[in-house]
């Protein structure tokens, strides 16, 4: 069967056409929708036939027909579910108590089901709706609780917010979409999958799915399972658990048991993102297992507390200082929330006045989600982030000690400069 060609190609497309780089532009309207990947990337040069006798005359006739007729139709595959691609998405922060009031936006890089189709046929083969189907949606907990903001991503399937409550597996509602694959060619579609919100505590769900393709002529394409997390998540929970690592807060049986859900992802059927493998790798690296964790120092106020430890000192990413008397606390939150967005990770503020190798006045504003070990490393956070300017980011020493105060790290200063190196 042949399959019908849209009228008008690109007016009821859901998705965006990408460069073979994978560039995506968004759609003005700023929908979440499902994304080609790149062009045809391969052609099928032709049905080969074998020789065949003369006689009898009218069967070979036959087997050109057949072949020809079978060359000029469509016929689309599946040919595999590639779950190491990244799409960038819209990330907007939402106000706790109004879900509907968005108080910032931001990109975000969102693990993605590249499907890679084959139309092994001459003529164009349209896809006209995608089926998503959950077998098991993994939450870990949030050990270090919500935080003060809500976020949330313009997936292309969302999941209930009553999740829990349902049953296992899961359809969620079907996307219409109008999605060409040329004949004799390979295509490929980027499908996202995620929760409705995400609180400040950073722990990613993990979404275990298949997807089905239904054409024009309803057959029905069905991928093998895979499993999704953000990449993105990465940064966010080692910033969290870090910080409560400092601070003496950090529920290590909490997150121990989140590790356990890591390790249950990975043992699903079918292919998983890799972000699931690195998370493991770099909780390892903190001394954080299944089994083991590492210990804690002890924080002797509550967690309105700045996370620099009293008599003690670290080097941080300093991204900005604020006067005071000159900002209220609104705009701060709009200043920081700003910068997460930008670094993707979580940032945190402090008092200079609190601190003897700061200026007294100023609200501190800071990344200290890494251990660094000298200004360099708090430097190279920063330019891997595209900020390697000094007005937007230096590495700088918080401690107690006013004799600290010239440890000031700019990115002109050479390794090992006194500024950047504390004896």
């Amino acid at each position: 069967m042949s399959a019908r060609k849209s009228k008008k190609p690109n007016s009821r497309r859901v998705g965006t056409v990408a460069d073979e780089a994978g560039t995506v532009a968004e759609r003005p309207n700023g929908k979440s929708f499902l994304r080609r990947y790149g062009v045809a990337i391969g052609t099928v040069t032709g049905l080969a036939l074998a020789a065949i006798p003369i006689w009898p005359t009218f069967h070979s006739a036959y087997l050109a027909e057949d072949a020809n007729r079978a060359a000029q139709n469509a016929e689309l595959s599946i040919v595999r579910v590639d779950v190491t691609s990244t799409v960038e998405l819209t990330e907007e922060t939402r106000s706790p108590s109004n879900t509907d009031e968005v108080t910032g936006t931001g990109k975000f890089n969102a693990a993605a089901a590249k499907i890679i189709l084959h139309n092994k046929g001459e003529q164009a083969e349209l896809v006209k709706e995608v089926r998503v189907a959950v077998s098991k949606a993994r939450r870990p907990e949030g050990c270090h609780g919500a935080g003060g903001a809500i976020t949330s991503v313009r997936y292309d399937f969302v999941l209930p917010g009553d999740i829990d409550r349902r049953t296992f597996p899961l359809q969620l509602p079907p996307k219409k979409i109008d999605f060409e694959v040329a004949g004799q060619a390979n295509d490929r579609l980027a499908v996202t999958i995620g929760e409705e919100y995400m609180g400040e505590a950073g722990w990613p769900w993990l979404i275990s799915a298949s997807v089905e393709l239904v054409t024009t002529d309803n057959r029905t394409l069905k991928t093998d399972e895979f499993t999704l997390m953000d990449f993105d998540a990465v940064d966010r929970v080692i910033g969290v658990v870090n910080r409560g690592l400092r601070q003496g807060a950090n529920p290590a049986e909490c997150v121990q048991r989140n590790i356990g859900v890591l390790e249950e992802a990975i043992e699903a059927p079918g292919d998983h993102s890799k972000s699931i493998d690195t998370l493991l790798a770099r909780l390892k690296e903190m001394g954080f297992t299944r089994d083991s964790a590492p210990g804690t120092s002890s924080a002797d106020a509550p967690n309105s507390v700045p996370p620099v430890p009293p008599g003690t000192g670290k080097w941080v990413a300093q991204l900005g200082s604020y006067p005071e008397s000159a900002v209220t606390e609104g705009q701060l939150n709009d200043v920081v929330a700003t910068l997460e967005q930008k670094v993707g990770a979580r940032i945190s503020r402090l008092r200079s006045s609190d601190y003897g190798s700061l200026n007294p006045g100023y609200w501190f504003v800071f990344y200290d989600g890494e251990d660094f070990k000298d200004g360099h490393e708090a430097l190279a956070f920063c330019s891997n982030r595209g900020m390697s300017d000094e007005n937007l980011c230096v590495g700088r020493y918080v401690s107690r000690s006013q004799s600290d105060s010239k440890l000031i790290c700019r990115p002109a200063d050479p390794q090992g400069s006194p500024s950047c190196v504390r004896p």
